[in-house]
């Protein structure tokens, strides 16, 4: 499991830095979903290797995607309570 993270972990920071390279044109979190599938296509990562991370990731996005959401509506609301915070 731990090397499913860092397999996935490795490919999101290659696409951020690609993503720096050509001045942020595609999101890096993007290209770097793009590599890991040519990754995966090409069998340079196999997918066992990744599966219990992806599945886990996967199970939990609507908990993410909640957090996300949350911590959002906080920023508006003391944006305009105190002024911009952030």
């Amino acid at each position: 499991m731990l090397s499913g993270i860092f397999i996935i972990l490795l490919f999101f920071v290659l696409g951020e830095w690609v993503g720096w390279l050509i001045n942020g044109f595609i999101p890096g979190s993007v290209i770097g979903m793009i590599l890991l599938f040519a990754a995966l296509c090409l069998k340079i990562v196999k997918p066992e290797w990744i599966k219990p991370v992806a599945k886990f990731l996967c199970d939990n996005m609507a908990l993410f995607l909640f957090l996300r959401v949350w911590a959002l509506s906080m920023r508006l609301i003391f944006s305009h309570s105190f002024g911009r915070l952030w």
